[in-house]
């Protein structure tokens, strides 16, 4: 369900392998994806959820490092920029500068019943294991209800035996 574009060069693929690309794909809808990759599209609050995205980066890997430069992105109605790397080792470390400028997270929630006032929970138990560092600008956040307008978060690893 994905068409991807790819042009770029790869070296010493049998030594030291390394490769700088770009790729693109066309439109596609995710929840198709996702079905047949026999994976459950879960009921979401928004009926447009996972309707429509893009992404188009240039990548490079070398010596167990992988890089996205000039992403632009796009699900549904949000549009994402920036850059993100990803270094091999003992464990695998995720960074990242990304815009974006527009997230309605309640949209991917499951739906909520009309009178519930039960708080809102956000599938955060992902980020428990991550070793991840970056900032995420997003222009704006509607989240429970909540509009939020120039928000940054900054995400930062805490090394293993640390508290934070």
């Amino acid at each position: 369900g994905i068409a991807l574009r790819a042009a770029g060069a790869a070296t010493q693929l049998a030594t030291e392998p390394s490769f700088d690309a770009r790729l693109a794909t066309a439109v596609f809808e995710p929840r198709a994806v996702l079905r047949a990759l026999q994976i459950e599209v879960p009921s979401m609050a928004g009926p447009d959820a996972l309707a429509s995205a893009e992404f188009a980066s240039g990548v490079a890997y070398a010596k167990g490092a992988a890089r996205l430069t000039g992403v632009a992105a796009r699900l549904d109605d949000t549009r994402v920029t920036g850059v993100a790397g990803l270094t091999a080792g003992d464990a695998m470390a995720w960074d990242f500068d990304l815009a974006a400028d527009r997230i309605v997270a309640d949209r991917y929630l499951k739906p909520r019943q009309r009178r519930d006032t039960s708080p809102v929970v956000l599938p955060l138990e992902f980020l428990r294991g991550l070793d991840a560092r970056g900032t995420l600008r997003v222009g704006e956040l509607v989240a429970a209800g909540v509009r939020l307008r120039d928000v940054t978060i900054d995400l930062g690893a805490v090394a293993r035996g640390e508290s934070s």
